[in-house]
């Protein structure tokens, strides 16, 4: 059986609560560990959310195309690609870089920290009201670690544009 059919007989149903706790213990470990500050390494902050990104898919796709979307689920689609996109360009302005031993270093401030709660907290609101709309669980909650490879991917491209394009201060 390939990935796309694991993920496929884990998630014929609701989003199972592994699943969301993964995701969350995943996104406080970015966070705690980008608090810190880490040197900032092109394939590292693109390889992580490309791989969030295809597991997401994995859980999501198979059981999406099994059943009937109607359009509730577009539309939910279409604001979780609007919002991942949005607040991962936002928080990429906010990640603090700076030179360490001649290297590029990022750190999450508090704004980022914050950006990141709001983040979890509109993704939730989006759940809420597309699952009172009608939307399919597969829509509203298998999606989570596609929701935050998206987000990361966005942040992090911004994040490795403005380290090429901007000064980097010599301190955090």
């Amino acid at each position: 059986m390939n990935t796309f059919g694991i993920a496929a007989t884990a998630y014929d149903s609701s989003p199972s609560p592994f699943s969301a706790a993964l995701t969350l213990a995943i996104l406080v470990l970015l966070v705690v560990t980008r608090i810190r500050g880490r040197p900032l390494r092109r394939k590292r902050v693109v390889i992580l959310p490309l791989v969030l990104m295809a597991l997401g898919l994995a859980a999501t796709l198979p059981p999406a195309l099994k059943g009937h979307l109607y359009a509730v689920d577009y539309a939910v689609i279409a604001g979780d690609a609007l919002l991942s996109v949005a607040l991962g360009g936002i928080r990429g302005y906010t990640v603090i870089l700076y030179r360490r031993d001649n290297v590029t270093w990022y750190r999450y401030g508090p704004l980022t920290v914050l950006l990141w709660v709001l983040s979890i907290v509109l993704r939730i609101v989006l759940a809420v009201v597309a699952t009172q709309l009608g939307a399919t669980s597969v829509i509203t909650g298998n999606s989570l670690m596609f929701w935050l490879g998206t987000t990361l991917l966005t942040q992090n491209i911004l994040l490795l544009t403005r380290s090429s394009t901007t000064y980097v201060s010599s301190s955090p």
